[in-house]
This record gives C-alpha cells, sequence and structure tokens, in this order.
C-alpha cells in the first residue's frame, strides 16, 4: 500500500503536542504537580515569597515545554528551506511485506524502516503520525484517503504492526 506523507507548517502544528516525547511530558507533568503542591503549601503558611517562586518554576516548566515544540517546528521548516528551498515535502511511503520504504522526492533518497521499530500511531484531524520507538515522525496525510483507504491503511497497521500503540488526538 502507498500513501502520501507530509512536512509543512500545518502538519507539524496538528502534530505540535506529540513532538515531545510522552516520557519527557510526563516528567514536566509530575514535577509541575509537585510546584504547584509546594505553591499551595507556601501559601497555606504565610510565605508567600517561597510560593512566588514555586509559581514560577510551574510557569518555566510549562512555557519550555511550549518554546521546544516551538523550536522543532520552525527547525523541521528552516531544515526544508536550507536543504531544499522549500517550505513542504510531499513523499511516497509503500508499506511493503517486511518493511516501510521513506522516499525523499527532492533528495532522491529512501530509507527502509522495519516494522518493529514502530511503536505509535496517533490520528489526528488531517494526518496520521506514525512514531518510532525513539519518537521519530512521519506524518501521514488523511485528506487524499476516502473512508475505505483510510480502513485498509488501519487494517494494514493493525496486520503489519500488531503490538502498534493506538491513540486519537484532537480531531
Amino acid at each position: 500500500m502507498e500513501v502520501q506523507s507530509v512536512i509543512n507548517e500545518s502538519a507539524l502544528k496538528e502534530a505540535r503536542k506529540y513532538l515531545i516525547k510522552p516520557g519527557i511530558r510526563k516528567i514536566s507533568a509530575i514535577a509541575s504537580a509537585a510546584f504547584v503542591l509546594l505553591a499551595a503549601y507556601c501559601m497555606l503558611s504565610g510565605r508567600p515569597s517561597t510560593m512566588l517562586l514555586a509559581v514560577f518554576a510551574i510557569v518555566i516548566f510549562y512555557g519550555e515545554l511550549k518554546m521546544i515544540e516551538s523550536k522543532q517546528i520552525k527547525g523541521f521548516l528552516k531544515k526544508l528551506d536550507e536543504l531544499y528551498g522549500k517550505t513542504e515535502v510531499i513523499a511516497p511511503i509503500v508499506f511493503r511485506d517486511a518493511d516501510i520504504l521513506i522516499q525523499n522526492p527532492l533528495s532522491g533518497g529512501k530509507s527502509a524502516v522495519k516494522y518493529e521499530v514502530m511503536d505509535t500511531l496517533i490520528e489526528t484531524e488531517h494526518y496520521f503520525l506514525l512514531f518510532t520507538k525513539e519518537w521519530q515522525i512521519t506524518i501521514i496525510a488523511k485528506d487524499g484517503m476516502d473512508l475505505g483507504e483510510k480502513d485498509r491503511f488501519l487494517k494494514m497497521m493493525e496486520e503489519k504492526m500488531p503490538g502498534l500503540k493506538r491513540k486519537y488526538g484532537k480531531k
């Protein structure tokens, strides 16, 4: 089966909240929760300066995640412009018997990725986001697929990658 991968600003913005590895997000959420508890304790015990430091730490943790997401998107787009003078790459991806063939029509490069390295499939409104275990992303456009093609794609994903985690993003 052949599908189209797309990298452009719109696709990256829709994928934005998934670009950071879930483990890193979880650590950040736990740290933020700890600082919320610290801020509440400091407020109740009459330590306003320590409370302000805890609130500042919460803002830093949250702001850092958003900044990293933005930098990743800008970095992707800057590399596209620098390497190819383009703001978008649309590339064929072929799901073969033993692997996935990812092709770059701008460079002529090809990469065969084994199904075993795939970890997570996230479905958003316009894209399927396919992640490897090391959280490398392949963005697959849904817009060119009719309902039957989407169903065949998802069935093929289940058959080729039975351990693949499936998540549903914002639709």
